[in-house]
């Protein structure tokens, strides 16, 4: 039998193994074909296909966070202390990321600046590209969590069906409705079923659910097969109805978690492993920070095919060493406007 334990054991793994597949799906001016040894044997091929399914670690991030926020709400359900280590988890870090990129995108407009470093450009009309979509959607995900929670663990899995079938079918009215805002909130849409879900496996987790190895077996082989048919379907998406994608990242996502989490147990603590547990502390930093970085300094980097290597890996490292300087900085400022409580001695 496997322990699905061994998701949330192995959680900061799992998140930092995500963040890096995302910024690599980000680094799109290169080809890992165009490498020569990896052409050669073939390994480019796959780690191309890899590449081009890594907007599926937004779900992976999402199931986690569900996972994460069951346990949290589980152990102390409290409203205001709940709201609080959200709060200071997400809002230090970007702030600073956000109003730094605000200020070298030159944004014109108070009122569009001011509705990027509030995270709320993502759900308004606006002109401008938000910065940090991410951020404004797991906020939202955060305010309404407590009630999700509620009907998880009340109901389980029918919560989960339900809430997943309404904002599927809300989302496709909408497209019908007003096209051009639905195609600003998809992203977060999308994400719906993937985050409650992950609340609904905090929920079986905690109970000790196991599964066989049969079961486990299966999961890898369907793993393998559905990796090179999302390839092919999300090619064949026009661009119109791309917002699919994000549903057809819901298996594959899903998939990751049980594999991973296997093999993490299974190959022990190395190097690798630490360096992903290390990167999976600061993932929310990395990932803002690749993701905006990689496309403003493109103006100032020829990225044709021989460099392009060379500026996704540039981008890769300094997006590393920011993340690492703007999460300390972010902890110090959230230890000192929310101080840990100190037991007095009786």
């Amino acid at each position: 039998m496997i322990d699905l334990s061994l998701i949330n054991k192995h959680r900061k793994f799992l998140m930092g193994l995500a963040a890096f597949w995302i910024v690599v799906y980000h680094s799109s001016f290169f080809d890992f074909r165009d490498i020569e040894f990896l052409s050669v044997t073939h390994i480019g091929d796959l780690l191309e296909i890899l590449k081009r399914l890594g907007n599926a670690a937004v779900e992976v991030f999402l199931f986690l966070s569900g996972i994460g926020l069951y346990y949290s709400m589980t152990k102390d359900s409290k409203l205001t202390s709940f709201y609080k280590k959200r709060f200071f988890r997400v809002v230090p870090s970007a702030f600073i990321i956000v109003v730094t990129l605000c200020g070298f995108l030159s944004t014109t407009y108070l009122p569009e600046y001011f509705s990027q470093i509030t995270f709320v450009d993502l759900f308004i009309k606006s002109e401008v590209a938000e910065v940090a979509w991410y951020v404004s959607a797991i906020l939202v995900f955060y305010l309404f969590f407590p009630l999700i929670y509620k009907a998880v663990k009340r109901f389980g899995l029918i919560a989960v069906i339900v809430i997943s079938l309404v904002s599927i079918i809300f989302t496709f009215v909408l497209g019908i409705i007003d096209y051009d805002y639905f195609m600003r909130v998809e992203v977060f849409l999308t994400r719906i079923p993937a985050f409650v879900t992950g609340a609904y496996l905090g929920k079986i987790i905690m109970k000790g659910v196991k599964i066989p190895r049969w079961g486990f077996l299966a999961i890898i082989l369907f793993n393998i097969v559905y990796t090179f048919l999302s390839v092919f379907l999300i090619i064949q998406i026009q661009e119109d109805y791309g917002f699919i994608r994000h549903y057809i990242n819901f298996p594959l996502a899903l998939s990751f978690l049980f594999v991973f989490a296997f093999l993490r147990e299974a190959v022990g603590s190395h190097i690798i492993t630490r360096f992903f547990e290390m990167l999976g502390i600061f993932s929310l930093e990395y990932y803002l920070i690749h993701v905006n970085m990689y496309q403003y300094c493109l103006k100032f980097f020829n990225t044709d095919e021989e460099s392009g290597l060379k500026y996704a890996i540039t981008i890769i490292v300094v997006s590393f060493v920011l993340a690492v300087i703007v999460k300390s900085v972010a902890d110090k400022i959230s230890g000192y406007l929310n101080p840990p409580k100190v037991e007095e001695k009786k």
